[in-house]
């Protein structure tokens, strides 16, 4: 985000964040979506994640989830890694989704007890299976 213009809309983005205009909020989001280049996304993930900028943030973690190898390579990862740990977390679980693995639900209920036990006792052999394999 080197150029003046883009500075101008980040300030704006804070100035529609602060008093609540979801209007100039929305054509800003769009400006910086179309700035967000390997070098840029991960300080316009920032930007998003300040400014509640759903939208924008959406973007940017679905172009870094494409581009991840790259991304991860640049300056911009390396601080996000180190001042903002919780958005390098969503990055990775943006990248585990898109590629089939299951995505760490921080909502999600520890099973009850008999669940557990039920779901356990399945894969280890009944104590007549055990004499029948030696165990």
């Amino acid at each position: 985000m080197a150029s003046i213009s883009e500075w101008y809309v980040t300030k704006l983005l804070a100035a529609a964040h602060k008093y609540d205009l979801p209007r100039l909020k929305l054509m800003c989001e769009s400006v910086l979506c179309k700035h967000i280049s390997i070098g840029s996304v991960a300080q316009i993930l920032v930007i998003s994640e300040c400014y509640d900028a759903t939208e924008l943030k959406f973007i940017c973690l679905q172009f870094s989830a494409e581009n991840l190898n790259a991304v991860l390579k640049s300056d911009g990862f390396k601080h996000l890694k180190e001042k903002c740990p919780l958005l390098q977390f969503e990055l990775l679980e943006t990248v585990a989704a898109g590629i089939g693995c299951v995505s760490v639900d921080s909502d999600a209920t520890t099973p009850e007890p008999n669940e557990i036990e039920a779901e356990s006792t399945s894969y280890y052999p009944s104590s007549d299976e055990e004499n029948h394999l030696g165990w």
